[in-house]
């Protein structure tokens, strides 16, 4: 269990078995859930075939760095004990800002060529359940109460429940048209990354064998 915190924002990252999870997400002096139990982490495409957090991993190592401003990464690097893939899971903090970034480098350790898709950066179960929650998108412009499956317009998301007065703002940081941040698809779930497949403008990369892709960040 690995707890990424900076006094204000607490993250619960456990790696047990095959998987790699968070367990809880909380603010200080708050006792509210945000994100439930065993969420996935991440999600995406390899070669067609879906992989998350819980796809069977072993974390190798893990490392912390200074970074610009005074804040601190944290990185966890895991193998997939099935498919030719490494990752290095990054989280950076930053002192008394409520603010969580994270990326995901993705390094090919097959013998042929990889097709990567359908990258979820962050993939969540919350606890904003569509019954209870508002969500402003689009640049504040617009009010989603079912469901959001928003593309290049999703800079920054914001969700508030209102029968427990929580809220959360989720930021996305990659370029342009290859934006994509969603929520309660068919679960309570954030997803923030790419673009899928089935998006106008789908995210591909390829990665040949030796080589490494880092995707753009996102935050909470």
């Amino acid at each position: 269990v690995f707890n990424i915190s900076n006094g204000v924002i607490t993250r619960k990252i456990c790696v047990t078995g095959d998987s790699v999870y968070t367990q809880s997400i909380t603010l200080q002096n708050y006792t509210a859930q945000i994100v439930a139990p065993k969420s996935v982490q991440f999600s995406f495409s390899w070669n067609d075939l879906p992989v998350n957090g819980h796809s069977g991993w072993q974390l190798i190592k893990t490392a912390q760095t200074s970074i610009e401003g005074g804040g601190i990464s944290r990185h966890y690097f895991l193998k997939s004990k099935s498919l030719g893939i490494e990752i290095e899971l990054v989280y950076a903090t930053y002192p008394n800002l409520s603010v969580l970034r994270k990326w995901i480098t993705i390094r090919n350790i097959g013998t042929k060529d990889a097709k990567l898709e359908n990258l979820n950066v962050e993939d969540l179960e919350t606890m904003f359940w569509n019954t209870h929650t508002t969500v402003h998108g689009n640049y504040g412009r617009y009010k989603y109460v079912e469901r959001m499956d928003g593309q290049w317009d999703e800079v920054l998301t914001t969700f508030y429940r209102y029968d427990n007065m929580l809220a959360w703002a989720v930021g996305n940081e990659a370029p342009g048209v290859l934006k994509r941040t969603a929520w309660n698809l068919s679960t309570s779930k954030i997803e923030s990354g790419l673009t899928h497949t089935y998006d106008d403008f789908p995210f591909r990369k390829w990665i040949k064998p030796g080589q490494s892709w880092k995707s753009p960040a996102v935050f909470i």
